[in-house]
C-alpha cells in the first residue's frame, strides 16, 4: 500500500500512539473514562489511516456530484451559521461580563473572555482563509 497523504498518516500515527498511552493508563489506573477515551482515539486514528491510504478525500468525492445550487446552498448555510454563532458567542460573553460586574465572581469574567477569544479566533481564521482562497481561486 502506498501512502497518498503523508500529513494524514503522520497525524494518525501520533493519534495511535496517544490512544495506546491513554488506554494503558486507563486500564492500569482503573479509570473507565480513560479506557473509553483511548478507544475513541483509536477509532479516530483508524479513520485517519483509511483516509491517508485512499486516493481522494471526502470533499473531492462530494464535489464530483455537487452542482452550482448545492455549492450555493452550502455557502449560504455556512455564512448563516457563522453569523448565528458569532451573535450567540458575543451575547453570552456580554451577559457573563455583566454578571461579573454585578457579582464580582471571576469565573464569569474568564468565561466571557474565553467566548470573546473564540470570536477573535473565528474572525482571524475567516480573514486568513479569505486571503488564501483569493490567491488560489
Amino acid at each position: 500500500m502506498k501512502i497518498l497523504r503523508l500529513e494524514k498518516f503522520a497525524f494518525s500515527s501520533v493519534l495511535a500512539i496517544l490512544a495506546v498511552c491513554v488506554f494503558v493508563c486507563g486500564v492500569t489506573a482503573g479509570e473507565m473514562r480513560f479506557v473509553i477515551g483511548g478507544i475513541l482515539l483509536c477509532l479516530l486514528a483508524i479513520v485517519g489511516f483509511y483516509s491517508a491510504f485512499r486516493g481522494t478525500s471526502s470533499a473531492e468525492m462530494i464535489e464530483q456530484y455537487a452542482d452550482e445550487r448545492d455549492r450555493f446552498v452550502a455557502m449560504k448555510s455556512a455564512t448563516a451559521s457563522l453569523k448565528i454563532l458569532n451573535f450567540l458567542f458575543f451575547t453570552a460573553g456580554f451577559v457573563l461580563v455583566c454578571l461579573f460586574g454585578v457579582t464580582k465572581e471571576s469565573s464569569f469574567l474568564a468565561a466571557g473572555a474565553a467566548l470573546w477569544t473564540g470570536i477573535g479566533v473565528m474572525a482571524g481564521t475567516l480573514l486568513v482563509m479569505n486571503l488564501y482562497y483569493e490567491k488560489r481561486l
